[in-house]
Protein backbone atom coordinates (compact mmCIF):
# COMPACT_ATOMS: atom_id res chain seq x y z
CA UNK A 1 0.00 0.00 0.00
CA UNK A 2 1.28 3.49 -0.86
CA UNK A 3 2.15 5.95 1.90
CA UNK A 4 0.80 9.45 2.44
CA UNK A 5 3.56 11.56 4.00
CA UNK A 6 2.82 14.36 6.45
CA UNK A 7 5.59 16.79 7.41
CA UNK A 8 5.97 19.93 9.54
CA UNK A 9 5.77 22.48 6.72
CA UNK A 10 9.47 23.39 6.74
CA UNK A 11 11.79 22.96 3.78
CA UNK A 12 14.04 20.81 5.97
CA UNK A 13 11.08 18.61 6.81
CA UNK A 14 10.13 18.31 3.17
CA UNK A 15 13.61 17.23 2.06
CA UNK A 16 13.59 14.72 4.90
CA UNK A 17 10.42 13.26 3.39
CA UNK A 18 12.02 13.13 -0.07
CA UNK A 19 15.03 11.35 1.39
CA UNK A 20 12.80 8.68 2.94
CA UNK A 21 10.79 8.30 -0.28
CA UNK A 22 13.79 7.87 -2.56
CA UNK A 23 15.50 5.62 -0.02
CA UNK A 24 12.48 3.31 0.07
CA UNK A 25 11.96 3.39 -3.69
CA UNK A 26 8.20 3.65 -3.19
CA UNK A 27 5.84 5.97 -5.07
CA UNK A 28 4.10 8.26 -2.53
CA UNK A 29 0.34 8.60 -2.62
CA UNK A 30 0.57 12.19 -1.40
CA UNK A 31 2.75 14.61 0.55
CA UNK A 32 1.17 17.28 2.72
CA UNK A 33 2.07 19.66 5.51
CA UNK A 34 0.48 19.60 8.94
CA UNK A 35 0.10 23.38 9.27
CA UNK A 36 -1.99 24.07 6.19
CA UNK A 37 -2.96 20.70 4.76
CA UNK A 38 -1.60 21.63 1.32
CA UNK A 39 -2.63 18.29 -0.14
CA UNK A 40 -5.47 15.88 0.48
CA UNK A 41 -4.48 12.65 2.14
CA UNK A 42 -5.23 9.52 0.16
CA UNK A 43 -7.84 7.47 2.01
CA UNK A 44 -6.41 4.26 0.57
CA UNK A 45 -2.87 4.78 1.82
CA UNK A 46 -0.91 4.53 5.05
CA UNK A 47 -0.34 7.89 6.73
CA UNK A 48 3.24 8.53 7.81
CA UNK A 49 4.24 11.56 9.88
CA UNK A 50 7.84 12.61 9.30
CA UNK A 51 9.91 14.91 11.50
CA UNK A 52 12.69 17.04 10.05
CA UNK A 53 16.13 15.47 10.41
CA UNK A 54 19.18 17.60 9.64
CA UNK A 55 21.30 14.67 8.45
CA UNK A 56 18.68 13.49 5.94
CA UNK A 57 18.05 17.07 4.85
CA UNK A 58 21.75 17.64 4.14
CA UNK A 59 22.10 14.32 2.31
CA UNK A 60 19.09 15.07 0.12
CA UNK A 61 20.32 18.58 -0.63
CA UNK A 62 23.75 17.25 -1.55
CA UNK A 63 22.25 14.55 -3.77
CA UNK A 64 20.14 17.05 -5.72
CA UNK A 65 23.09 19.40 -6.28
CA UNK A 66 25.67 16.75 -7.14
CA UNK A 67 23.56 14.21 -9.03
CA UNK A 68 21.30 16.67 -10.86
CA UNK A 69 22.48 20.28 -10.53
CA UNK A 70 22.66 23.37 -8.34
CA UNK A 71 20.09 24.94 -10.68
CA UNK A 72 17.67 22.14 -9.85
CA UNK A 73 18.12 22.70 -6.13
CA UNK A 74 17.53 26.43 -6.58
CA UNK A 75 14.34 25.72 -8.52
CA UNK A 76 13.27 23.31 -5.79
CA UNK A 77 13.69 25.97 -3.11
CA UNK A 78 11.83 28.66 -5.04
CA UNK A 79 9.02 26.33 -6.09
CA UNK A 80 8.57 25.20 -2.48
CA UNK A 81 8.24 28.83 -1.39
CA UNK A 82 5.40 29.30 -3.88
CA UNK A 83 3.08 27.33 -1.57
CA UNK A 84 0.95 26.43 -4.58
CA UNK A 85 -1.46 23.50 -4.11
CA UNK A 86 0.22 20.08 -4.19
CA UNK A 87 3.63 21.65 -4.85
CA UNK A 88 5.24 18.87 -2.79
CA UNK A 89 4.17 16.18 -5.26
CA UNK A 90 5.12 18.38 -8.21
CA UNK A 91 8.63 18.81 -6.82
CA UNK A 92 8.90 15.09 -6.12
CA UNK A 93 8.08 14.29 -9.77
CA UNK A 94 10.48 17.01 -10.95
CA UNK A 95 13.38 15.65 -8.92
CA UNK A 96 12.53 12.07 -9.85
CA UNK A 97 12.73 13.08 -13.51
CA UNK A 98 16.01 14.86 -12.79
CA UNK A 99 17.50 11.66 -11.39
CA UNK A 100 17.16 10.22 -14.89
CA UNK A 101 17.81 13.29 -17.05
CA UNK A 102 20.34 15.20 -14.95
CA UNK A 103 20.39 18.97 -15.45
CA UNK A 104 18.65 18.46 -18.79
CA UNK A 105 15.50 18.20 -16.70
CA UNK A 106 15.38 22.00 -16.76
CA UNK A 107 15.16 21.96 -20.56
CA UNK A 108 12.07 19.75 -20.63
CA UNK A 109 9.64 22.62 -21.07
CA UNK A 110 6.81 20.40 -22.30
CA UNK A 111 7.11 17.73 -19.61
CA UNK A 112 4.19 17.66 -17.17
CA UNK A 113 6.56 16.42 -14.46
CA UNK A 114 8.76 19.49 -14.89
CA UNK A 115 6.84 22.54 -16.06
CA UNK A 116 4.74 23.10 -12.87
CA UNK A 117 7.92 23.44 -10.81
CA UNK A 118 9.69 25.71 -13.29
CA UNK A 119 6.65 27.96 -13.49
CA UNK A 120 6.23 28.09 -9.71
CA UNK A 121 9.93 28.88 -9.22
CA UNK A 122 9.81 31.63 -11.83
CA UNK A 123 6.76 33.23 -10.21
CA UNK A 124 8.51 33.34 -6.83
CA UNK A 125 11.68 34.82 -8.31
CA UNK A 126 9.65 37.43 -10.17
CA UNK A 127 7.59 38.40 -7.12
CA UNK A 128 10.70 38.57 -4.95
CA UNK A 129 12.47 40.87 -7.42
CA UNK A 130 9.37 43.02 -7.85
CA UNK A 131 8.80 43.31 -4.10
CA UNK A 132 12.23 44.90 -3.60
CA UNK A 133 10.82 48.13 -5.00
CA UNK A 134 7.73 48.11 -2.79
CA UNK A 135 9.17 47.53 0.68
CA UNK A 136 8.85 50.69 2.80
CA UNK A 137 10.57 50.96 6.18
CA UNK A 138 9.47 53.11 9.13
CA UNK A 139 11.55 53.82 12.24
CA UNK A 140 10.05 51.86 15.14
CA UNK A 141 12.11 52.80 18.16
CA UNK A 142 15.47 52.58 16.39
CA UNK A 143 14.56 49.46 14.43
CA UNK A 144 13.37 49.83 10.87
CA UNK A 145 10.11 48.03 10.25
CA UNK A 146 8.29 47.13 7.04
CA UNK A 147 5.31 44.95 6.31
CA UNK A 148 4.57 43.02 3.14
CA UNK A 149 1.66 40.90 1.92
CA UNK A 150 3.12 38.67 -0.81
CA UNK A 151 1.43 35.86 -2.67
CA UNK A 152 4.40 33.55 -2.08
CA UNK A 153 6.67 33.08 0.93
CA UNK A 154 9.34 35.43 -0.41
CA UNK A 155 11.06 36.50 2.83
CA UNK A 156 14.01 34.13 2.19
CA UNK A 157 14.28 35.54 -1.34
CA UNK A 158 14.47 39.24 -0.45
CA UNK A 159 16.53 39.04 2.77
CA UNK A 160 19.98 39.06 1.06
CA UNK A 161 19.18 42.34 -0.71
CA UNK A 162 18.28 44.18 2.49
CA UNK A 163 21.19 42.75 4.47
CA UNK A 164 23.51 44.25 1.87
CA UNK A 165 21.57 47.50 1.56
CA UNK A 166 21.32 48.32 5.26
CA UNK A 167 24.61 46.92 6.54
CA UNK A 168 24.62 47.12 10.35
CA UNK A 169 21.16 48.73 10.64
CA UNK A 170 18.62 46.62 12.54
CA UNK A 171 15.38 45.88 10.71
CA UNK A 172 12.26 43.75 10.66
CA UNK A 173 10.32 42.72 7.55
CA UNK A 174 6.91 41.38 8.52
CA UNK A 175 4.97 39.06 6.21
CA UNK A 176 1.46 39.78 7.47
CA UNK A 177 -0.08 37.06 5.32
CA UNK A 178 1.87 34.27 7.04
CA UNK A 179 2.55 36.16 10.30
CA UNK A 180 6.26 35.59 9.82
CA UNK A 181 9.01 38.15 10.26
CA UNK A 182 12.65 38.38 9.27
CA UNK A 183 14.65 39.87 12.15
CA UNK A 184 18.06 41.36 11.32
CA UNK A 185 20.30 42.54 14.17
CA UNK A 186 23.01 44.03 12.01
CA UNK A 187 24.85 40.75 11.66
CA UNK A 188 22.60 37.72 11.80
CA UNK A 189 19.15 37.24 10.31
CA UNK A 190 16.39 34.84 11.31
CA UNK A 191 12.82 34.23 10.20
CA UNK A 192 10.42 33.67 13.07
CA UNK A 193 6.63 33.42 13.49
CA UNK A 194 5.21 36.41 15.31
CA UNK A 195 1.92 37.17 17.02
CA UNK A 196 2.11 40.93 16.58
CA UNK A 197 4.57 43.75 16.04
CA UNK A 198 3.93 47.22 17.43
CA UNK A 199 5.17 50.38 15.71
CA UNK A 200 6.12 53.47 17.68
CA UNK A 201 5.46 55.75 14.70
CA UNK A 202 7.05 56.85 11.46
CA UNK A 203 10.34 58.72 11.55
CA UNK A 204 10.81 62.21 10.06
CA UNK A 205 12.81 60.73 7.19
CA UNK A 206 9.92 58.39 6.42
CA UNK A 207 7.53 61.37 6.28
CA UNK A 208 9.84 63.30 3.98
CA UNK A 209 10.26 60.27 1.77
CA UNK A 210 6.50 59.76 1.62
CA UNK A 211 6.00 63.44 0.66
CA UNK A 212 8.52 63.06 -2.14
CA UNK A 213 6.64 60.07 -3.45
CA UNK A 214 3.29 61.86 -3.20
CA UNK A 215 4.71 64.74 -5.23
CA UNK A 216 6.05 62.28 -7.77
CA UNK A 217 2.69 60.55 -8.19
CA UNK A 218 0.89 63.90 -8.36
CA UNK A 219 3.15 64.90 -11.24
CA UNK A 220 2.57 61.55 -12.91
CA UNK A 221 -1.21 61.95 -12.52
CA UNK A 222 -1.18 65.38 -14.16
CA UNK A 223 1.01 64.17 -16.99
CA UNK A 224 -1.10 61.10 -17.65
CA UNK A 225 -4.49 62.70 -16.80
CA UNK A 226 -4.85 60.50 -13.75
CA UNK A 227 -3.97 57.34 -15.64
CA UNK A 228 -4.78 54.77 -12.93
CA UNK A 229 -3.64 51.96 -15.22
CA UNK A 230 -0.16 53.50 -15.36
CA UNK A 231 -0.10 53.76 -11.56
CA UNK A 232 -1.27 50.16 -11.34
CA UNK A 233 1.66 49.09 -13.51
CA UNK A 234 4.10 51.10 -11.40
CA UNK A 235 2.75 49.98 -8.03
CA UNK A 236 -0.02 47.35 -8.00
CA UNK A 237 -2.98 48.13 -5.74
CA UNK A 238 -2.38 45.01 -3.62
CA UNK A 239 0.89 46.57 -2.35
CA UNK A 240 -0.44 50.11 -1.77
CA UNK A 241 -1.76 49.49 1.74
CA UNK A 242 1.82 49.01 2.90
CA UNK A 243 3.14 52.17 1.21
CA UNK A 244 2.75 55.41 3.18
CA UNK A 245 2.03 57.68 0.23
CA UNK A 246 -1.15 55.76 -0.66
CA UNK A 247 -2.70 56.02 2.81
Amino acid sequence: MQKSYVYDGTFEGYLTVLYDIFKSGDEPASICRTDTGSATLNLFSDERHTAAEEKKYMLMKKAIIEKISAETFENTVHAFLSEMPDIEMHIYRYINTGREKGNDVNKLLADDNVIPVLRAAQRVKHEGHRMLGFVRFADAGGIYYAKINPDANILPVIIPHFRTRFGSQKWIIHDVVRNLAAFYDGGKCAIKPVESLELNGAADDETKYADMWKAYFKAMEIKSRHNSKLQQQLIPKKYRGNITEFR
